[in-house]
């Protein structure tokens, strides 16, 4: 196991920000919400596909400690979903008052459009499937509108509070409704490509 502790986690937020890196590599908040959809996934992301998609360069570019350090934020995440729960009000800061979390550098705000473009690589199926039974559905559609809110600048701002009170149960709940919802719309995983079948 990779332990990644406090200090190892500013250096990766000081790195993700410094000048030697890609102008669209994403901040260490964003970076969270994307790896948390990723490792909610029903089949793994290969991995130079989401680093490239963090960083705007390839796996193979970066440094071995660079590297390193990706992995360990990963499997960070990974541990906090499947082994503590995750709970995001002790992972990003959420702010005061509730509205300024709709703000552009809001760690929330960051979080949010992450776990957005983590999504995409999956959630289609899932969500177009017709064989997913209607509280799954729903409860699904609740999750991702929930998680995903503060993605977007042009919500409204009175619903922040609301939001607020329930998004960290959708979070935390998130990884076992994917699989839920995979199982039971039935769509499986093809181990030779690791698609939906």
């Amino acid at each position: 196991m990779i332990e990644f502790n406090q200090a190892d986690k500013l250096a990766l937020a000081n790195w993700l920000a410094s000048d030697e890196m890609n102008k669209v590599a994403m901040p260490l908040a964003q970076l969270e919400g994307f790896l948390f959809a990723l490792v909610a996934a029903p089949s793994p992301i290969i991995e130079d596909v989401w680093v490239s998609q963090a960083l705007g360069e390839k796996s193979a570019e970066l440094a071995d400690d660079k590297l390193f350090a990706l992995m360990a934020f990963h499997n960070d995440v990974s541990e906090q979903v499947f082994e503590h729960g995750y709970n995001l009000p002790s992972r990003i800061e959420i702010v005061s008052p509730n509205s300024a979390n709709l703000a552009s550098n809001s760690e929330l705000h960051l979080w949010a459009h992450g776990f957005a473009l983590g999504i995409a690589h999956y959630i289609e199926p899932i969500v177009s499937s017709t064989q997913l039974n209607s509280e799954l559905s729903e409860a699904l559609g609740m999750a991702l509108g929930y998680l995903c809110f503060f993605a977007d600048l042009s919500n409204d701002a009175n619903l922040c509070g609301d939001v607020l009170e329930l998004i960290t149960s959708f979070a935390e709940g998130y990884a076992e409704l994917i699989e839920a919802c995979v199982l039971d719309a039935g769509l499986v995983v093809d181990e030779d490509d690791g698609d939906f079948a």
